[in-house]
């Protein structure tokens, strides 16, 4: 769900290998931000690959994208729809239709890798949502909130996910676990090129390379990819083999109606042997414009 690459700095940008294989498995749209004359500027809404590499030729060939700061989101939908102003990185502003502009030039940007449990309003994503409601709160009342670790613990215990922040002094500030690579901080490993992701037309599979999963003993392993939305707080759940019933909370169901258990501690899920109901007792749906793909869990990684 959506990939950050964090770039800081004095190192170097990723290979344009990287670049594409983030691209394939999060190709819902990309953006990019980075710091020029003292300022943090937003460039966004590229749902064509070549439209995002064109762009980003065109910054390095006025800038020393080694010696420059720049921050990758490369988006896979959950909420808002799959639409160029959805895309990341936004600044830190009330301002809806500043959020949706796909240049912009801002004081601090920040991108999002996950799902944050709110409730957005129509048309836009959950991201946009909390920067409007909590984040620009939060930076009229403490300017500087990205140096305070106490502010930073409570961004994420409320967002239960990841963000980046950028500011016009070129400093970036992460909020969850990120693994370095090159000395580039990526929000998950979904720029490696194990990868795979499921789409509606089948699953578009990615070569291994050298890396395995050994050398992360603390990863997981998923098997595929699969659009799956919610499951609402009054459903419950048949068990297709006992028959026994019990209420449902953080379960999702897939297109077809299979139903799946979340990992928190691995954002995936995992099968489940059961049929999902709705309170009035019908067939519980999958609901395509709440949908968001995770990776399902194997065998051997279920949680215990």
């Amino acid at each position: 769900m959506c990939i950050i690459a964090a770039k800081p700095a004095g190192v170097a940008m990723p290979s344009n290998d990287t670049l594409r294989t983030m691209w394939n498995v999060n190709s819902d749209g990309a953006g990019f931000m980075y710091v020029e004359k003292g300022a943090v500027r937003i460039e966004k809404g590229f749902m064509k690959y070549k439209n995002f590499i064109k762009a980003l030729e065109k910054v390095g060939s006025r800038l020393d994208l080694t010696a420059t700061p720049v921050v990758m989101h490369f988006r896979i939908t959950t909420h808002g729809g799959t639409k160029p102003e959805n895309t990341h990185p936004f600044p830190i502003t009330e301002s809806l239709g500043a959020l949706k502009k796909l240049k912009s030039t801002t004081d601090v940007g920040v991108a999002h890798n996950g799902i944050i449990p709110n409730t957005p309003r129509k048309g836009i994503s959950d991201t946009m949502e909390y920067v409007i409601s909590q984040l620009a709160p939060l930076k009229k009342a403490l300017p500087s909130f990205y140096k305070n670790k106490y502010a930073l613990q409570l961004i994420e215990n409320a967002i239960e996910s990841k963000m980046a922040f950028l500011t016009k002094e070129g400093k970036i500030y992460t909020i969850g676990d990120f693994n370095v690579k090159d000395g580039i901080l990526y929000s998950n490993h979904s720029h490696e090129k194990w990868y795979s992701r499921y789409s509606y037309g089948g699953f578009s599979a990615y070569p291994f390379d050298s890396y395995t999963w050994e050398d992360d003993p603390c990863s997981i392993t998923p098997s595929e990819w699969v659009s799956v939305s919610w499951l609402p707080d009054d459903c419950y759940l048949k068990d297709d083999i006992s028959g026994h019933l019990y209420e449902s909370a953080d379960h999702l169901i897939d297109e077809i109606g299979n139903v799946y258990g979340y990992d928190y501690a691995n954002d995936a899920i995992y099968p489940l042997g059961c049929t999902a109901y709705t309170a009035d007792g019908v067939f519980a749906q999958y609901d395509e414009d709440d949908a968001e793909f995770l990776p399902v869990l194997t065998n051997r990684d279920l949680p215990r």
